[in-house]
């Protein structure tokens, strides 16, 4: 009785090799993929925010409109743009010219 060694088959090596480089290439880019977006991941969690909780409000605001999408969608989001950009503005205006809130001020006293 003689014993025989198993044939190696070198093509599961060379596919374990193909399939570990490219595992490693998918999260090496997965980690540049999230490096060049770090810095808008605030940005982009806060949209999310908003998104989920302005939903309910967007339903109705079409349901009033007909069911009309489009209509609701512009609407809504013009909305949601005054909420937010007016009063950045008059922030900004504030910071900018903060002499313009002390003549106010002073204005009042007299």
């Amino acid at each position: 009785m003689t014993f025989q060694k198993p044939k190696h088959d070198d093509g599961h090596l060379d596919r374990a090799v193909e399939v570990s480089v490219r595992v490693g290439l998918i999260a090496l880019l997965v980690g540049l993929c999230f490096l060049i977006l770090r810095p808008f991941v605030p940005a982009i969690a806060w949209g999310s925010v908003i998104a989920i909780a302005a939903y309910p409000t967007y339903q109705k605001v079409k349901r009033s409109l007909g069911e009309r999408g489009t209509v609701a969608a512009v609407l809504f989001t013009a909305i949601l743009l005054a909420i937010l950009v007016v009063p950045t503005a008059l922030l900004t205006g504030t910071l900018v010219d903060p002499s313009r809130v002390w003549q106010l001020a002073s204005s009042k006293e007299h």
